[in-house]
C-alpha cells in the first residue's frame, strides 16, 4: 500500500483528504507542522509528501528543503491557499514536483498523486509478490498456488500493509491508524480479530506467514525465514 504524508494545519481540508485518499487506497500519515512533518519522515518510509505551504511560523522555501534533504526521492506535491506565481517559483525552485492551489478538485488531486506515483517509480509496488504468492492491489485479489483468494477491503488492507514490508513490525496502533485511520471509532481488539481472520483463511498458505512479535505488534514472514525468526515471535 503506498503511503502518503500529509502535512496540512487546516483539520477540516485535512479531514476531507484523509476520506479521499484512504478510499482511493493509499496509507496514510498526517500532521500540522512542520516539526512533526520532520519527526516523521525520520522515522517512517513515504512514497509521497502532500503539503500546505501556510504552516505557521515556518519559511515555505526552507519548509520545502528540509523534506527533500533527507528524503531524496520522494515526491512532493503542494496543495495549498497561496495562488501568486512568485509562491510557486519558490516552491518549484526549493524542489516540489506538482502545485495546486485551493480549493481543489478531489478527483483531480488524486489523478496528480497517481501521475507523480508512476514518474518516481512507486506505482509499481501495487503489487506484492512473495513466493508463488501474488497480492493484487489493483484488482484487491490475491493469487495464491490454490486459487484466487478475495477479501473484504479492511482484511485485504491490513495483508497488503503487511506484505508490503516483509519482515517489518507493525504495532497495533500504527495498523489500527492506517487502515481504520485516526477518527475511526475502531480499537486494538478490531485489528487483533482481522488478524485471525487473516491467519486462518491463509493458515495453509506456503509462501508467508503473520506471525506476533512480542511487545510490539504483528508482521509478515516467509516460511523460509520461520526458523530465523522463532526467538523473537510467537503465534496467539
Amino acid at each position: 500500500m503506498l503511503h502518503i504524508l500529509m502535512v496540512e494545519p487546516n483539520r477540516e481540508d485535512g479531514r476531507i483528504y484523509r476520506r479521499v485518499l484512504v478510499s482511493n487506497g493509499f496509507s496514510l500519515r498526517s500532521v500540522e507542522s512542520a516539526r512533526e512533518a520532520a519527526e516523521a519522515i525520520s522515522a517512517e518510509d513515504f512514497d509521497l509528501v502532500m503539503t500546505e505551504l501556510e504552516l505557521p511560523g515556518e519559511d515555505s522555501e526552507e519548509f520545502i528543503r528540509a523534506i527533500r534533504r533527507p528524503a531524496a526521492g520522494i515526491a512532493i506535491l503542494v496543495v495549498t491557499g497561496r495562488d501568486s506565481i512568485e509562491d510557486m517559483k519558490t516552491a518549484f525552485q526549493a524542489g516540489v514536483d506538482d502545485y495546486m492551489v485551493k480549493p481543489v478538485n478531489l478527483e483531480e488531486m488524486i489523478l496528480r498523486l497517481r501521475a507523480l506515483l508512476r514518474r518516481s517509480g512507486q506505482l509499481s509496488g501495487e503489487r506484492q509478490v512473495l513466493g508463488r504468492t501474488v497480492v493484487d492491489y489493483s484488482s484487491m485479489t490475491v493469487e495464491t498456488p490454490e486459487g484466487t483468494v478475495m477479501l473484504p477491503q479492511k482484511e485485504f488492507q491490513l495483508l497488503y500493509r503487511l506484505v508490503s514490508f516483509p519482515g517489518r513490525a507493525f504495532t497495533r496502533q500504527q495498523l489500527k491508524d492506517e487502515i481504520w485511520g485516526l477518527e475511526s471509532n475502531s480499537d486494538m481488539h478490531t485489528v487483533e480479530v482481522h488478524v485471525a481472520r487473516l491467519r486462518e483463511k491463509f493458515k495453509q498458505n506456503p509462501d508467508f506467514e503473520i506471525v506476533t512479535v512480542r511487545g510490539v505488534g504483528y508482521k509478515a514472514v516467509s516460511w523460509t525465514k520461520k526458523e530465523e525468526e522463532k526467538p523473537n515471535i510467537e503465534n496467539e
